[in-house]
């Protein structure tokens, strides 16, 4: 799969499959020192997991714990939910490259409400996208519009 917005991306393979990223900067963030970010939290998820069940990933990024979980519990379905275009192209990669078929993308947040909101983009490290917090002063920092839905609509 190619990403839509014609950007070069990098691919980091680790024990659970492998991920796609478009910069260096989250790469390292996430692979410090060759451990897997956040390991303990899969080692959580191994012994609490119900097998057969259906795994929220809320602001997915390019999908460290929703390919990690994906390979994990097979048998469960892991509904990703990513709003930033960008972020969801190299998820939608991630998912593919590990093919990790049990992973459901989903192309908006989640919120009290229906709407749309503005989402400040830090280009140097996309997983910290935020509604609340501007990015201006960092430079080249962008704003998208993004669709925000209720969960139980």
């Amino acid at each position: 799969m190619n990403l839509e917005s014609d950007v070069t991306y990098s691919i980091k393979e680790y024990k659970y499959g492998k991920l796609a990223f478009i910069n260096e900067s989250d790469k390292s963030y996430f692979f410090k020192e060759n451990s897997t970010y956040q390991e303990y939290i899969n080692d959580e998820f191994k012994k609490n997991y119900r097998p057969k069940s259906n795994i929220l990933d809320v602001g997915s990024n390019v999908g460290i714990f929703s390919v990690s979980f994906a390979n994990i519990a097979k048998d469960c379905t892991i509904h990703s939910f990513e709003a930033v275009k960008i972020t969801r192209e190299l998820l939608e990669v991630s998912k593919n490259l590990s093919q990790a078929d049990n992973i459901k993308i989903y192309d908006f947040g989640l919120s009290e409400k229906n709407c749309t909101s503005i989402i400040n983009i830090d280009p140097n490290r996309l997983g910290n996208s935020s509604i609340s917090q501007d990015f201006s002063n960092l430079g080249g920092a962008i704003k998208e519009e993004i669709n925000l839905k209720k969960l139980d609509d």
